[in-house]
């Protein structure tokens, strides 16, 4: 296999848009290989903790700050993610935190608008020199609730975040105000397609 480099348009889309969408980051056989760990990982499910989104419905994520010698660490660690941040953010990166996140059909709750640093700068993050990174597990639409982002919010400053449920969010009058002027994306992903 050819080692993924990102392109200078992929670059450009991510400083103006806020993220990029890179297709094939791991292929099918690395992918159902995580799939099948995880789906028998009885530590990964009970770590799973669950804020609840303002309709009372849980989201399931379980978060790991530390590194170990399993999948979802080696994929962290993986030179396609590792140097792939380093292009974006310009500069060496060091791992913050990794988390997987057990989206139930129909009954899983969703993530509130929030932006990632409204989290790191409130745990010490002075600048929002970060990234996070959303591998597919498996296919994301719109139907089945796939992530949704605001294309070129990131210009806007980081937003105030308060409480939605239990969970963090941006403040819903501040967010109301940027969807009347910026539209929304639904992230169609495939398992393997990186966010």
């Amino acid at each position: 296999m050819v080692p993924f480099q990102i392109s200078p348009e992929q670059l450009q889309s991510y400083e103006e848009q806020g993220f990029v969408l890179i297709p094939d980051l791991f292929d099918a056989e690395e992918v159902d290989l995580l799939r099948k760990i995880a789906r028998a990982d009885r530590e990964l499910e009970a770590d799973a903790k669950g804020p609840l989104d303002k309709e009372g419905k849980i989201t399931k994520i379980a978060v790991r700050n530390e590194l170990r010698e399993d999948i979802y660490s080696a994929i962290v660690r993986s030179h396609r993610m590792a140097d792939t941040m380093e292009k974006i953010l310009g500069g060496e990166v060091y791992h913050y935190h990794h988390k997987m996140t057990m989206k139930e059909p129909k009954v899983g709750g969703a993530w509130e608008w929030h932006q990632d640093y409204g989290y790191w700068y409130n745990n010490g993050c002075l600048y929002p020199l970060l990234s996070s990174c959303m591998v597919a597990v498996d296919r994301s639409t719109t139907e089945n609730g796939c992530l949704q982002v605001i294309p070129g919010s990131h210009h806007l400053g980081r937003i105030d975040h308060g409480v939605s449920g239990t969970q963090t969010g941006a403040d819903e009058e501040r967010v109301e105000k940027v969807l009347e002027r910026l539209p929304i994306e639904y992230v169609e992903m495939e398992p393997g397609a990186a966010l």
